[in-house]
């Protein structure tokens, strides 16, 4: 049973990891400053 608790531990670490970037993504991008959207779609001239 040794290689079959390795991958389960290995599958947890993965899951548990790829949330935790998950959360890192979302707080990072919560508490930028601006609106993406705005700045990605505004007008050259300045206008909205």
């Amino acid at each position: 049973m040794g290689l079959r608790d390795f991958a389960i531990r290995k599958a947890i670490a993965v899951i548990i990891t790829i949330f935790a970037i998950v959360c890192a993504n979302f707080v990072i991008f919560r508490i930028a400053p601006g609106d993406l959207l705005r700045m990605m779609f505004r007008d050259p001239q300045g206008k909205y």
